[in-house]
């Protein structure tokens, strides 16, 4: 399905959560905002206990508070709206979360789940850099026993690492050579998998302090 986005699933001892998070660019094609409501379908039909899908849909004629669309009833607006309904999502932003000069303020960042108590408070901060969007940051509720593996948690301590072997090995290699008859993903697969396993073999592990943690938030 050709969508900006990620989508994964998240295992928390015998229960999961499906996590997916979209980007509709304004002035959309026809086709893409089609592709966008099918693959919301598409999630929400997952065998899943809970549900957490959020992005930047761009859609400002949508009335999020009141439940209104509008636009005309064949718009992609409505049928964005009627999906979402479909799919048993509950939307929870109510606060404009885009305002810049004299535009009209906005709700175009949402964020649904299939239960309206999962999410359990919004704030709407600051936008970051340049950006006109509010960061949504929320607490999303899991709900069951959260049990976490008793695994310890390593990184690599690159400021530990001996950068001059790890040059000299890097010289090692007849790079001329190596790239000559190669196509470009080829080149770049040789020299991927080159650094990592001079990193691997030079930059030692530790463990990850204040490991242990577990977040979920916007």
């Amino acid at each position: 399905m050709n969508t900006e986005s990620v989508s994964c699933k998240i295992h928390f001892g015998p229960r999961s959560l499906l996590f997916a998070c979209f980007y509709r660019p304004p002035n959309s094609s026809p086709q893409y905002n089609l592709n966008i409501n099918t693959a919301i379908n598409n999630l929400t039909q997952i065998d899943t206990d809970q549900c957490l899908i959020c992005g930047d849909f761009n859609y400002p004629k949508i009335d999020w508070p009141n439940h209104l669309v509008l636009a005309n009833d064949d718009s992609f607006e409505q049928l964005f709206y009627d999906e979402c309904q479909n799919s048993f999502l509950q939307q929870h932003v109510s606060e404009f979360t885009r305002q810049r000069g004299e535009d009209d303020p906005s709700v175009l960042d949402l964020v649904f789940s299939k239960n309206e108590f999962e999410i359990e408070e919004i704030r709407y901060e600051s936008p970051i850099g340049k950006s006109d969007h509010s960061v949504l940051a929320f607490n999303f509720k899991l709900e069951g026993d959260l049990i976490l593996d008793e695994v310890e948690l390593t990184k690599k301590k690159f400021f530990q690492a001996d950068y001059t072997q790890i040059n000299d090995n890097f010289k090692l290699n007849n790079w001329s050579v190596a790239m000559l008859e190669r196509d470009l993903q080829d080149k770049w697969d040789f020299l991927l998998h080159s650094y990592i396993n001079i990193i691997d073999e030079l930059v030692p592990v530790g463990p990850l302090l204040g490991g242990g943690q577990f977040l979920v938030s916007g």
